[in-house]
């Protein structure tokens, strides 16, 4: 009780915040310095909106023969939009239910509209997709709180931990291999970063952190190297996966190496696993050399 009010900030906890405090600096500034300025299409016209179905004016369904629930045809909708310079405009809304494009709408449901409004043109709205934003919320915040509930301090700072790493992979480690740094040094570097810093906050500034620490960076190295092996054998590349085409198409204005993408995938899908496997070893050694120093 009062656990998280009455423990004082150790040295390390201080050191963290002034670390993770700078580095987001540090990622701010170099997103400013390398802007992503790429468009595959010309979307000025485009626009997505929150709105919310008013009625159904007209709708024709078949059902799936195969899923049941699933429903093909088409909705017309008046609905409401909720933001955007047109909040509070009551417009008509196409929906078409296919195959890979499904969003059944009912009376009072909120969703996306996609907003096409060319110059001197009557705009065009269809839906875009439910409107999950609420729910993502909600689970973001049950999770988080289940952690600090059950774990206490441990929690707090395991959710700390894993923001981190989660802001560290989205804003600078895929900014970077997006503008043609390599990916294998973007990924080393998220890893080395992001497990320090995860490791320090659990467990404090201590030999089995630092093992714990290097001997990770190491594995997901090594892991790595195992990879590019395999590979080299088997002919994988970037240019193996399902958005290659897409990739190809970015990287002739965006300097994007394809060639070592699937490398860095690979490296971050192996860092949790590393990681657990790191600490559970450092810690039973740890366990071992403080019972029999000699």
């Amino acid at each position: 009780r009062g656990v998280l009010m009455k423990r004082k900030p150790a040295k390390t906890d201080l050191f963290l915040a002034l670390f993770i405090l700078l580095f987001g600096v540090f990622v701010y500034f170099f997103n400013v310095a390398n802007p992503n300025t790429y468009e595959r299409f010309n979307s000025a016209t485009l626009s997505y909106e929150k709105a919310r179905v008013l009625s159904i004016d007209a709708q024709t369904l078949r059902e799936d023969s195969t899923v049941q629930g699933r429903y093909y045809g088409e909705q017309q909708i008046t609905a409401k939009l909720l933001s955007g310079s047109r909040a509070g405009e009551t417009v008509s809304v196409y929906n078409n239910l296919s195959t890979t494009h499904n969003v059944l709408l009912a009376e009072g449901q909120s969703f996306v509209a996609c907003i096409d409004q060319p110059d001197q043109l009557d705009s065009y709205i269809t839906v875009y997709n439910y409107y999950r934003t609420p729910v993502i919320y909600v689970m973001i915040f049950l999770f988080l709180a289940v952690m600090v509930l059950i774990g206490r301090m441990k929690g707090f700072k395991s959710a700390v931990g894993l923001l981190f790493t989660f802001a560290t992979i989205l804003f600078l480690m895929v900014p970077m291999i997006y503008h043609g740094y390599p990916p294998a040094f973007a990924c080393i570097l998220t890893v080395i970063v992001t497990t320090a810093v995860s490791l320090l906050l659990l467990n404090g500034a201590s030999a089995k952190t630092l093992c714990a620490t290097a001997s990770t960076a190491l594995g997901v190295v090594f892991a790595g190297m195992i990879f590019s092996v395999f590979a080299l054998f088997f002919h994988i590349s970037g240019f193996n996966t399902s958005e290659a085409e897409n990739l190809i198409l970015i990287s002739q204005s965006t300097g994007l190496n394809i060639q070592d993408v699937l490398f860095a995938s690979i490296l971050i899908a192996s860092l949790g696993a590393v990681m657990d496997v790191a600490m559970s070893i450092s810690t039973a050694l740890h366990e071992v050399v403080g019972h029999s120093p000699e």
